[in-house]
């Protein structure tokens, strides 16, 4: 009798910890689909946010303007960390876009007319609530913080700026630092807009 027991309590355990081990993969694929889904929606909506808009600096160290060039062709996702619960993401990401920058830039103290491509990076924590409606997702998202940026010219003019891409690409991030608040503002606000996929 403690032989049967004792092989229906091993049974027992060893069907529970299948069964835990079959949740945590079933919880684990839900939680990559969810990421697959959430880089795409992520995407998607930074290259519409991007696509014809021009940004305005009036910072101290670059005064102009940047626009996303080609932004469906250019726009970069990469998922840092990720957070899923039913109908709940938080994401933490990284965005790359290409930019055209027009204006002026201070290098030691002098302004220089300047016109430049960029790869412009930057790191995105966002969180959204979602459903599901009428064949796609109702998101309501808000960007929490972005910082970490990061600029990097491969074309300039003119060429013989002093300090050359580097200074522009200096000012540039600190110019999109300094104007992150108003950034996490305006993509807010878009967002609220633009909350069907």
């Amino acid at each position: 009798m403690r032989t049967t027991f004792a092989r229906f309590a091993t049974t027992l355990f060893t069907l529970t910890l299948l069964a835990a081990s079959s949740f945590a993969t079933a919880r684990a694929d839900e939680s990559d689909v969810a990421e697959g889904i959430a880089r795409a929606i992520i995407r998607q909506a930074s290259v519409k946010c991007l696509a014809d808009r021009e940004f305005e600096f009036e910072e101290a160290t670059f005064k102009g303007t940047a626009k996303a060039v080609e932004p469906e062709k250019h726009v970069e996702v990469e998922i840092v960390d990720f957070l899923y619960v039913p109908s709940r993401v938080v994401v933490r990401y990284d965005l790359t876009a290409r930019f055209e920058f027009a204006g002026s830039v201070k290098v030691e103290k002098t302004e220089h007319k300047v016109r430049a491509t960029a790869n412009v990076s930057a790191q995105l924590d966002l969180s959204a609530n979602y459903r599901e409606e009428g064949g796609g997702f109702v998101i309501d998202a808000k960007i929490d913080d972005l910082d970490d940026f990061v600029v990097k010219v491969d074309g300039l003019e003119p060429d013989d700026l002093p300090g050359g891409k580097a200074a522009l690409e200096k000012a540039a991030a600190e110019s999109l630092a300094e104007h992150s608040e108003i950034l996490i503002r305006d993509i807010n606000a878009w967002l609220q807009k633009n909350n069907r996929y």
